[in-house]
């Protein structure tokens, strides 16, 4: 009797545990994918406002709808837009819609950062991720001043 009781507890325990650590794994697993969304979807966002301003005469987007027509257009010529959904942007990105880029372009350079703050994750609005959305605005933006300087 003893021995019989021994081994439900034991099974059921075994059972518990193994529910316990799938669960984990599984909330880890989300967790991991979640937080690559938050590094990656910012540096979408990015090439969008990039695209958007190539698309209009370098005009600074004012709104997400702006950018939504963008990102139609680009999916519509080249389909999924660096693998994310056009939902991913705006609940996970936060845009400086009353940015300027001229101003911006001339943002004084500071060491291993960007000079200004106008694209960043909503989850970590003040980390520094491994691909800065503010650094590739940045680049595009000294070329264009670089063309347009070279043409006069």
């Amino acid at each position: 009797m003893r021995s019989r009781r021994f081994k439900i507890t034991l099974i059921t325990a075994t059972i518990v545990v193994t529910i316990g650590f799938v669960g984990f794994g599984i909330g880890l697993y989300r967790a991991a994918w979640e937080g690559l969304y938050d590094v990656y979807v910012p540096d979408g966002a990015a090439y969008l406002v990039i695209e958007h301003m190539k698309a209009n005469d370098g005009a600074w987007p004012r709104s997400w709808e702006e950018l939504h027509k963008t990102f139609l257009s680009i999916q519509e010529k080249n389909g999924v837009l660096r693998g994310f959904r056009w939902e991913e942007y705006p609940r996970r990105v936060g845009i400086d819609f009353t940015a300027d880029p001229a101003k911006l372009a001339r943002a004084k350079e500071r060491r291993d950062e960007s000079p200004f703050h106008v694209i960043w994750s909503l989850a970590h609005p003040e980390a520094r991720t491994p691909v800065d959305p503010n650094i590739r605005l940045l680049k595009y933006l000294r070329e264009q001043e670089q063309k347009t300087a070279a043409s006069n």
